[in-house]
């Protein structure tokens, strides 16, 4: 880097990894080299570039990553992971970006690096649910449950796992909207027996009150979003 950029270090790990120029200026030297410099540079944290270039061509989303681990976004109302990420024509690896999950599952990299199964956004999402992420009104319910939520993404054979992560696949339910949708129109029972092997025996009440009063107060939320988009 010349020494007269504002972006020179004599430290080495201080200069820049990544940065953007505005144009590139030849000119040969004494010696008959010609060098080229870039004019007007400006350093950037790549970080920025999956966000700010997501959905071009200029991003290649790969398979999906172990690390960092999936969150749901309450916002965007999807389990999110963390895909590899390689920017412009060069393919360059960037930090990764974060994807909607069930979508990045279906890909052909996701079945090849074995780090996940095609089922896993619905595994994340009972293991948020029932740790009070998705729902406000269950905040409580992981202090009255006899093993942690966390059990359900280690992936051990365990029955009660299996019986909570298949009744929402097979319903297609891997978000707080498709849960209200499912209790309001289809079953609300859904879910509440498979929670009884879940519940410590002197909590089992709490949980019933709790669960019941969930429910009534998202089928009625969706309820009211449904008579806003008619209306």
């Amino acid at each position: 880097m010349d020494r007269n950029s504002v972006s020179f270090s004599r430290d080495s790990r201080r200069l820049p990894q990544w940065i953007c120029y505005d144009s590139i200026v030849r000119k040969d030297t004494k010696t008959g080299d010609t060098i080229a410099s870039m004019k007007n540079i400006t350093p950037i944290d790549p970080s920025w570039l999956g966000s700010l270039a997501k959905g071009s061509r200029m991003v290649s989303l790969g398979e999906p990553l172990p690390s960092p681990l999936p969150s749901y976004d309450a916002d965007q109302d999807v389990i999110l992971c963390s895909v590899s990420t390689k920017f412009g024509s060069r393919g360059w690896e960037i930090p990764p970006v974060q994807v909607e999950m069930f979508t990045a599952l279906q890909s052909s990299d996701a079945k090849k690096s074995g780090h996940f199964l095609v089922d896993d956004s619905f595994r994340w999402f009972a293991r948020f649910l029932l740790e009070g992420r998705i729902l406000p009104e269950l905040s409580g319910l992981a202090e009255m449950l006899n093993d942690e939520p966390s059990i359900i993404t280690r992936k051990k054979p365990i029955k009660k796992v299996a019986l909570l992560v298949s009744a929402l696949s097979s319903a297609g339910v891997d978000s707080a909207g498709a849960l209200r949708k499912h209790w309001a129109e289809v079953d609300d029972k859904f879910l509440f027996p498979l929670l009884k092997s879940w519940t410590k025996g002197e909590h089992k009440a709490a949980v019933k009150r709790m669960w019941i009063a969930a429910v009534k107060t998202n089928v009625k939320k969706w309820n009211e979003e449904l008579q806003l988009n008619i209306s």
